[in-house]
């Protein structure tokens, strides 16, 4: 029965280990994903989103702007001391139109799933047990979002307060100071 009992925890610590693997820790301001812009035709775009691992993927998205957003999992201090920092995910890269109009009535809204959810989702694992967590803080999402322009380079940052993006080249950096 004890290996059993055993065997059953080490399949749930498998399992919650599986899910752990697809974040990634935070621990100060880092970059997490470079995003380049081509232009393809009018409100239309090619991204190429670069991680730091090199990893390279490329989407086609409408809109004005470019929208990456994340999931992140916070430890009090406490946990940080043990070695529970911060953690993080990818999770969407989508279009978005300047316009709220366009937004609602558009039938050529893009989006993305960046990542896959294995194992025991760590998300719905710590929302349900959250109270039973000692070094459990907080958990949120974030986005941030920057205007297309061709060949704009843009950097997009995360700290233990959020999410950041700042142009990499000229192209983005007279996108960004043209957006109204």
């Amino acid at each position: 029965m004890f290996s059993v009992v055993m065997l059953s925890i080490g399949a749930l610590f498998a399992a919650i280990g599986l899910n752990f693997y697809t974040y990634d820790r935070l621990v100060y301001k880092q970059t997490i994903a470079d995003v380049h812009a081509y232009k393809i035709d009018n409100q239309r775009y090619r991204l190429l989103l670069v991680l730091p691992d090199g990893k390279k993927n490329e989407f086609d998205i409408s809109g004005d702007q470019w929208r990456l957003d994340v999931r992140v999992i916070k430890w009090k201090p406490q946990g940080n001391i043990l070695g529970f920092n911060s953690i993080y995910r990818l999770e969407r890269l989508s279009g978005r139109y300047e316009k709220l109009t366009q937004e609602v009535s558009s039938s050529g809204r893009t989006a993305y799933q960046l990542n896959k959810d294995p194992g025991l989702k760590v998300w719905d694992f710590t929302k349900k047990y959250k109270n039973q967590l000692p070094y459990f803080d907080t958990m949120f999402g974030g986005s941030v979002y920057m205007p297309l322009a061709n060949k704009a380079h843009y950097r997009v940052h995360i700290n233990q307060g959020g999410l950041s993006a700042e142009p990499a080249n000229d192209e983005a950096i007279k996108a960004r100071d043209s957006w109204p």
